[in-house]
């Protein structure tokens, strides 16, 4: 088990994808994340001068065509591969942000050459569609930022105006399956800088990264009040954990949890804690009975009850010997994580 997000750029040409991966690996690793990015496959190949050949063929052969689009799509494959081979051995948690991605080639090449395509990385379509985590589609400039159009900085880059907004169009299009496909576009934007910043946000977002730096504080709780907020919420904001401590072969400073639901069902996801310097914060991931079973000790060292208050979420970390204090109306003191600035409900009470 290690924690990885594999997030495609892609859109018409002229979109920033090349600007905005350099710039989300810059933010990225200030978070604590390994931070790896793929190249273009058809802009490596064009470095080498095969755009010549992927001209000629164009004209003259359609057969050939398509078998030069499979290939070009294979190592794009490849280099995803490749890198998410070396995410597993950083062992720390990895983002991998692809420039552009396998369904790109739907846009590129006639309808037919998709088959040899699938046929070439031996993946039906629903398969290729989820190996990535989230899609960015960035707009070409083409479209609402138009007199930023340039193609002077990327020699595989041939497209009108016009051909750059039919491109963008069916590359959209390719990825319309899939479950987080998010458009970005250029007309809500004065500068590419708040492009940036808006794709950053996106990222976060789909990360669920924390907005706010979290604090920890020494509090009493009132059993009897706690209890009485959860009972009379109409909503489902309040799960117990029960956490075991574990050392992961990938991660350190991680953990194993069971969540219990009001509701009574059961899920497991593993932890870890990263140490931004700003914001201190935990990264999860799903796992099966069965994975939690292989990690988990006998006792567990915590635990938790999370409380969903005012929309924001107060983990309140139980110590294994305070049990012993769960039969009296309040646990003398115990460990909260809370946003800062959160204003506390008054069955907490701070320890100065």
């Amino acid at each position: 088990m290690f924690w990885s997000r594999k997030i495609a750029l892609t859109g018409g040409p002229c979109g920033g994808k090349t600007s905005a991966m350099n710039y989300l690996h810059s933010q990225f690793k200030k978070w604590g994340f390994t931070v790896f990015m793929t190249p273009e496959a058809f802009t490596v190949t064009a470095q080498g001068h095969a755009h010549e050949l992927y001209g000629i063929l164009k004209q003259q052969d359609v057969n050939d065509f398509c078998k030069l689009g499979a290939k070009i799509t294979n190592l794009c494959y490849f280099f995803e591969e490749y890198f998410e081979d070396l995410a597993k051995l950083s062992k720390k948690p990895t983002i991998l942000f692809c420039d552009r991605g396998i369904c790109d080639t739907k846009a590129y090449y006639p309808e037919l050459c998709w088959d040899m395509t699938l046929q070439e990385v031996k993946m039906n379509e629903k398969q290729i569609l989820d190996r990535y985590y989230a899609i960015l589609h960035l707009a070409t400039t083409a479209k609402g930022a138009k007199d930023h159009y340039i193609t002077s900085n990327n020699m595989a880059r041939r497209e009108s105006v016009e051909e750059a907004i039919e491109v963008d169009d069916k590359i959209f299009n390719s990825w319309k399956n899939h479950k987080r496909l998010i458009y970005v576009g250029n007309e809500n934007v004065k500068t590419f800088d708040e492009k940036l910043n808006n794709i950053q946000g996106i990222v976060e977002d789909l990360l669920q990264l924390p907005k706010n730096p979290l604090q920890t504080l020494k509090v009493s709780v009132n059993q009897e009040e706690l209890y009485n907020y959860i009972l009379s919420s109409n909503q489902d904001n309040y799960i117990t954990l029960e956490q075991f401590d574990i050392e992961n072969e990938y991660l350190n400073n991680s953990f194993v949890q069971k969540i219990k639901q009001k509701d009574g069902k059961i899920s497991y996801q593993m932890g870890v804690e990263m140490q931004h310097p700003e914001k201190p914060f935990y990264l999860y991931q799903k796992i099966t009975e069965e994975e939690y079973n292989k990690c988990k000790k006998k006792v567990p060292s915590k635990l938790l009850q999370q409380i969903q208050i005012n929309g924001q979420t107060l983990t309140l970390q139980q110590n294994i010997q305070d049990q012993l204090h769960q039969q009296q109306q309040t646990i003398p003191q115990t460990t909260l994580m809370a946003p800062k600035n959160i204003i506390l409900p008054s069955f907490f009470v701070v320890n100065q």
